[in-house]
C-alpha cells in the first residue's frame, strides 16, 4: 500500500537499487547518502527499507519489536502529523 501511494504522488520520487550509508535528519529537511556517493536532500524520508533497517536510527530510537506477524515501525500519532496527508485519514 505505502508503494502505491508513493507511486501515485506527483511529488515523490522513489530510487531503488541505491545503498542508503548515512543520513542527517533535521527539523525541515532530510539528507541520504548513498555508497555511489550521491546524495539526496528532501522534506520527509520514509525509511522503508526492512528489517535491518540503515535509516531506522536516524528516524526513531525505540527498539524493533517481533510481532511474528507484521512489523510496524516509525509510526506515529495521527494528532502529530502536520502534513496535508492527515486529510486522508
Amino acid at each position: 500500500m505505502l508503494l502505491a501511494h508513493c507511486r501515485a504522488h506527483p511529488l515523490i520520487t522513489l530510487e531503488s537499487s541505491r545503498t542508503v550509508v548515512s543520513a542527517a535528519v533535521g527539523p525541515k529537511q532530510a539528507t541520504v547518502t548513498c555508497a555511489d556517493g550521491s546524495t539526496y536532500a528532501t522534506h520527509a524520508l520514509v525509511a522503508a527499507d526492512g528489517l535491518h533497517s540503515v535509516l531506522r536510527p536516524y528516524v526513531v530510537d525505540d527498539p524493533v519489536t517481533c510481532s511474528g506477524y507484521a512489523a510496524y515501525r516509525g509510526t506515529i500519532p495521527m494528532e502529530e502529523v502536520t502534513h496535508a496527508s492527515a486529510e486522508t485519514r
